[in-house]
């Protein structure tokens, strides 16, 4: 026995419509599984990289907090050794404020 073209046809839209409903919650499941396993592994790749930037950044300040620390202890050591505040300017690179302020120092001790 087959179906009436007009019912074959109706049959067939029903029997997709069904399918879809029911393959559908465990699409939309999946789905969500998935793009929550995204997140999360978005949040760690976001997490490493914030790591690795702050290591860099707090290496390169250390550096340049060093250097800086360096070239006071040289500056001091000339001040102790008489040289001039516009020599010492002059060979340093510090500011006359920055090498009057280490003078400073060395007097108080």
């Amino acid at each position: 026995m087959t179906l009436p073209p007009e019912l074959k046809r109706q049959f067939r839209e029903e029997l997709e419509q069904y399918e879809a409903e029911v393959k559908m919650p465990l699409i939309s499941s999946m789905e969500e599984l998935a793009k929550e396993e995204g997140i999360q592994i978005g949040k760690q790749e976001g997490i490493q990289i914030g790591k690795q930037e702050g290591i860099q950044i707090g290496e390169e300040r250390g550096i340049q907090i060093g250097k800086q620390e360096g070239i006071q202890r040289v500056a001091l050591n000339m001040l102790r050794q008489g040289m001039s505040i516009d020599q010492i300017v002059s060979l340093t690179q510090l500011s006359t404020d920055q090498v009057e302020q280490l003078l400073t120092q060395i007097e108080a001790q």
